[in-house]
């Protein structure tokens, strides 16, 4: 048995700390035992991950400590570090059988930006537009070419 040398706290909402005590003890383990076992069970996962949505409004008012072993210390570092997030988070979504975030390639954040870009003259136009009762017909059109060109690139990206 490997031996447990890190230790690690996570705060919960009294909802998590209750889903994660009855998740343990159906399992007849404890808490610790329990979320060791979700970290190598995603360990030996290699599976794409859907996109990850943080539940928002919810206090964390329970801590919960347990001691972890380095191997698991290095795949939940492993873990934040790819998708951002803190261990506490990691822990959560393992808790909530819920995954990290995907992260976006160099392409698609280009495109996410293009498209904000685009977005915001958009706004701007419909702005002036709002404002002086007209509308510029030329910047009017050169967004929308920008807009039909990414709307291009994406369906050639992901074939749609």
């Amino acid at each position: 048995m490997e031996k447990k040398s890190r230790f690690i706290g996570v705060r919960l909402t009294e909802i998590e700390f209750e889903q994660l005590q009855e998740k343990a003890s159906m399992s007849n383990l404890g808490y610790g035992e329990y979320v060791r076992i979700l970290i190598k069970e995603d360990i030996n996962q290699k599976e794409a991950h859907p996109i990850y949505k943080k539940d928002k409004g919810k206090e964390r008012d329970r801590n919960c400590h347990f001691k972890i072993t380095e191997a698991e210390e290095k795949r939940i570092k492993e873990l934040s570090r790819i998708s951002g997030l803190s261990a506490s988070s990691i822990l959560r979504m393992m808790i909530n059988k819920t995954s990290p975030p995907k992260l976006l390639s160099s392409d698609d954040r280009q495109m996410i930006i293009q498209l904000k870009r685009i977005g915001n003259n958009f706004n701007q136009i419909a702005a002036v537009a709002n404002a002086t009762k007209s509308i510029d017909e030329l910047y009017l059109r050169e967004n929308i070419a920008d807009l039909e060109d990414v709307l291009y690139q994406i369906r050639l990206l992901y074939g749609v």
